[in-house]
């Protein structure tokens, strides 16, 4: 429990873009939100990137900060989508949150 919080910590510490995108999503209960699938970014493709920023601390303090929103959970659950499958997170330019599945 203690190395899980402290990795939770650390993400939020470290990234100020992952600090504003988590904290505006365990206010908001009503965000808007798309899901993206990992295993259809292409290895070459825009979102590429992606699979290299994912790391068992982001995983942790997103699934963190989406267990505690049961406005998003609920949403999620509705559509078959467990939160232990969300990988990653980021806001959109339209500030929709667009979180990465496994």
């Amino acid at each position: 429990m203690k190395r899980k919080l402290s990795a939770i910590l650390a993400v939020l510490c470290t990234s100020a873009a992952s600090n504003s995108v988590l904290a505006s999503v365990s206010k908001e209960a009503e965000t808007a939100f798309s899901v993206v699938f990992i295993s259809q970014i292409s290895a070459d493709g825009p979102r590429a990137q992606e699979r290299a920023r994912i790391t068992e601390t982001r995983i942790a303090a997103t699934q963190h900060v989406l267990q505690r929103n049961p406005g998003i959970a609920n949403r999620l659950r509705a559509r078959g989508i467990q939160i232990t499958n969300i990988v990653d997170q980021e806001r959109a330019f339209d500030g929709s949150l667009i979180l990465y599945v496994r």
